[in-house]
């Protein structure tokens, strides 16, 4: 039989036409794909609004901060104006579910409208943050250098406990708290040479030892200020009086996590893969339930208006619910950020993908089946390989054991690192970029200027180029040129960054650029330059003498990543909060670009030169994802 039975001599031009429609459409009906690493994500730190209980946050190791609107069940990303994704604390104003306050290690963050927004009002690492429970202005913080209070919002600060160790001495401040019915009285462990607790009755004007010891977490009872439950590596420990006296209620030696109820009649404390509860003061405990992934406990909090219910976060695993009553977990993770990418590299050989993390760096050789970690103790921002060299490659960030910026270079695949130690000002290296033609030669863009390398990474000499340089970009078709750019202005170089000039000025009324966060230049039309902030795209035709400012698309916000299509400078591609989106035709019209990205945060888009077609994104929840065939 005819395979066709009921298909007419007339209909076969229609049917033809069809296909050729079919086969003619975008790229963009082709679906992402995760390539992993698989992960759930870390969940560092959990708060919940006390005024609104069904909000709450999560701040995660790597992902940045996720949000929930139904008590933890489902979440979702929470990022906007966040650069750093490492959130190791969390404080909701108790009156105002709208004020939150992050400590990352980049600083501290504000925002002022439930963590759609989020604005950096320090640049030191933070490591515990307190809010104050009458004033959404007053805000206490500690760092690895001392404890400091504002009392506007964070736009200046003073510091607390300077009598506590001498100036030339620092100190490491593991937890602070506030006392909610005495906003004057103050708790703070700290580590150092005079490690302890202290206590404060005066806002943090002045304070008193009340225990020796390297102590990590505290608590105080929301209703009675003298009562305060600490941890230390013996277990736990309670005092009624203020830390005149103190018991051990738990002899545990690794407690992660602890958490008060809001009425102060319960208290949870976390070992790995078990949560234990007391109602008795912590004279008798009892373990919560079974189930929990066996792994260390980061964050914790009970519900305000439930005090049976609070999530927890097992490393790796997402966040849990758990009913103290009857005992259950559920696991609550649908829309949590996982596994956080902030760029990616294939390698120019085609043999792998590098993806650089907040958790270092990771290559695959067989398009996301497996993972290995090559690089561990920097948060990194940014990796490119040489393309003359697919064993050499650089990478930058944060160095997460002695703070400042890391900056790395390998010459045998990832086998070995060298690391420039010291001579780089900035918080963190932003962007590293390898000359197209020079294995040997790279460049770092930090937080306060440039710098170049022109013996793999063993040197780096400072550029003549001072600012935050959020992007750096080499002309393939002449390595000399260079395109970086610094707050609101886009800088060129002719000469391999030995001088600069100002290309686009952002500040001007016809733009009213912000902070520029990226560039790129058009592989086949060295004359278009796009650029651009947390909204808007700039264009060029010619270099930068004349500029035209686009509308973005609306699906995607505070833009992170700009590219031209390797073949075509008419595509331009766009990714940042919400996916991904691209126009053919100037940013008059933008399309979704491909299917299954919409609604996540995209940090870097890279196409793979070795693989026509094939696009790579770094994402914060689902780490690096693939689109094949793309624009």
């Amino acid at each position: 039989m005819h395979p066709f039975p009921r298909l007419r001599f007339g209909t076969l031009p229609l049917l033809l036409t069809v296909l050729c429609l079919l086969a003619a459409l975008p790229a963009t009906a082709t679906r992402w794909v995760s390539l992993g690493p698989d992960d759930d994500g870390t969940v560092l730190s959990l708060a919940f609004a006390p005024s609104l209980p069904t909000t709450v946050y999560a701040g995660t190791w790597g992902g940045g901060i996720s949000r929930s609107l139904d008590g933890g069940l489902t979440w979702a990303s929470a990022n906007a104006g966040l650069s750093n994704p490492v959130v190791q604390a969390m404080a909701v104003f108790p009156r105002d579910h709208r004020f939150v306050w992050a400590a990352t290690e980049g600083g501290l963050y504000r925002s002022v409208d439930a963590g759609h927004n989020w604005l950096r009002v320090t640049t030191e690492p933070v490591t515990a943050v307190a809010a104050d429970p009458d004033l959404a202005s007053v805000v206490y913080i500690g760092t690895r250098n001392g404890m400091f209070r504002s009392g506007n919002g964070g736009a200046t600060w003073i510091p607390m406990g300077e009598t506590l160790v001498p100036a030339e001495i620092r100190f490491h401040v593991r937890a602070l708290v506030v006392a909610p019915t005495r906003p004057k009285t103050l708790y703070a462990a700290y580590q150092g040479m005079r490690s302890g607790i202290f206590r404060s009755e005066n806002g943090g004007m002045g304070w008193a030892r009340i225990a020796w010891g390297e102590y990590t977490l505290l608590t105080v009872d929301p209703k009675i200020p003298a009562n305060l439950w600490a941890v230390d590596r013996r277990g736990v420990h309670l005092t009624n009086d203020g830390g005149a006296t103190w018991t051990r209620v738990l002899q545990r030696a690794n407690i992660s996590a602890l958490a008060l109820s809001a009425d102060g009649a319960r208290i949870f404390a976390a070992v790995p893969g078990q949560v234990l509860m007391s109602r008795d003061q912590g004279a008798h405990w009892r373990r919560i339930g079974t189930g929990l992934p066996n792994r260390v406990i980061h964050g914790m909090a009970v519900q305000p208006d439930n005090p049976a219910r609070l999530l927890v976060g097992p490393e790796s695993r997402g966040a849990f619910q758990v009913d103290a009553t009857t005992g259950t977990w559920q696991w609550t993770s649908e829309g949590l950020v996982g596994f956080a990418a902030t760029a990616v590299g294939p390698a120019p050989d085609g043999s792998g993908l590098w993806l650089a993390s907040p958790l270092g760096l990771y290559v695959t050789a067989d398009d996301g089946a497996t993972w290995t970690r090559k690089l561990r103790g920097a948060s990194l921002r940014s990796v490119d390989l040489a393309p003359l060299d697919a064993n050499t490659l650089y990478t930058g960030g944060l160095d997460l054991r002695a703070g400042g910026p890391a900056l790395f270079c390998s010459q045998d695949g990832g086998g070995s690192w060298m690391h420039a130690h010291g001579g780089l000002a900035g918080l963190q290296v932003l962007r590293v970029a390898a000359h197209p033609l020079d294995p040997l030669t790279a460049y770092a863009g930090t937080e306060a200027g440039l710098y170049k390398s022109i013996d793999a990474g063993m040197t780096w000499t400072e550029l003549p180029l001072t600012g935050i340089v959020t992007d750096l970009v080499i002309d393939s078709n002449d390595p000399e040129r260079l395109y970086a750019t610094v707050q609101r202005r886009l800088y060129h170089s002719h000469d391999g960054g030995a001088s600069w000039h100002v290309r686009m000025e952002g500040a001007v009324p016809s733009l009213g650029a912000r902070l520029l966060r990226g560039v790129a230049v058009a592989a086949t039309d060295p004359q278009s330059l796009a650029v651009i902030d947390g909204e808007r795209i700039f264009l060029t035709r010619d270099r930068g003498t004349t500029w035209q400012k686009l509308e973005g698309p609306a699906f995607v916000r505070d833009h992170q990543t700009v590219l031209f299509a390797p073949g075509n400078e008419q595509i331009l591609l766009v990714g940042g909060h919400g996916g991904a989106a691209f126009t053919t035709d100037g940013g008059a019209t933008w399309n979704a670009l491909g299917a299954g990205i919409s609604g996540l945060d995209v940090n870097h888009l890279h196409y793979d030169l070795t693989r026509p077609g094939r696009l790579y994104a770094a994402t914060w929840a689902k780490g690096v994802m693939v689109l094949d065939p793309a624009p």
